[in-house]
């Protein structure tokens, strides 16, 4: 008896690491703020137009490594 609650144990402890993984993340992502939005509309999207959006978006002819960057 003793033997088989000691097994019971070790499997309850060996698997609850398992549940714990099954649940969902978190996915909820905080809104940007003004300034987060302001910083992005005036330095980063500039630098996707010129650099990236050429071969990364829905209008470029063959999209390279599958990657848009301009859908969600």
């Amino acid at each position: 008896m003793t033997r088989l609650l000691a097994l019971a144990v070790a499997c309850l402890l060996l698997l609850s690491p398992l549940q714990a993984a099954d649940k969902p993340a978190d996915k909820t992502t905080p809104k940007p703020t003004a300034e987060q939005l302001t910083f992005f509309e005036k330095k980063i999207r500039p630098l996707l137009v010129s650099k990236c959006y050429g071969c990364h978006s829905a209008k470029a002819k063959s999209v390279k490594g599958e990657l848009l960057l301009d859908s969600r």
